[in-house]
């Protein structure tokens, strides 16, 4: 876990809302408590996971997606539960703010030697970064 204790850092993980009515109250959202980084190695992996966390305003995902994460959790659009990259790029971005490049290469080229121990590794490797 890590906590964005720098409002700087809250405020480039979220650069794409900058301007936005709600951006500074975003950041400072983010900023009050812990976040955890997750790094889902899977195909269509992004898709998957949007599929899981549901839409962006809980109300709506009460209405589409049920058995959603922020269908259960959310509260409203800004205190939604969780957030999940919406492209590969924007993964490349925020994932830098939990993982080093190494970290990433090392679980990347692990996984591709011996993808059958990806159900092993990913939950090992989140508990190694939680721990350092």
């Amino acid at each position: 876990m890590s906590k964005f204790s720098q409002a700087q850092q809250s405020d480039e993980f979220y650069a794409e809302h900058r301007g936005k009515p709600f951006f500074s109250d975003l950041c400072n959202y983010m900023a009050s408590d812990v976040v955890t980084g997750m790094e889902l190695v899977k195909e269509n992996a992004i898709g998957s996971f949007r599929d899981v966390i549901g839409p962006t305003d809980p109300s709506e995902a009460k209405q589409v997606a049920r058995n959603s994460i922020r269908a259960h959790f959310g509260a409203d659009g800004m205190r939604n539960a969780i957030h999940g990259s919406g492209s590969g790029s924007e993964f490349q971005r925020e994932s830098a703010f939990f993982f080093s490049k190494a970290f990433h290469q090392l679980l990347l080229s692990t996984i591709a030697l011996a993808p059958s121990l990806s159900n092993i590794l990913l939950p090992l490797a989140l508990l190694v970064k939680l721990l350092t």
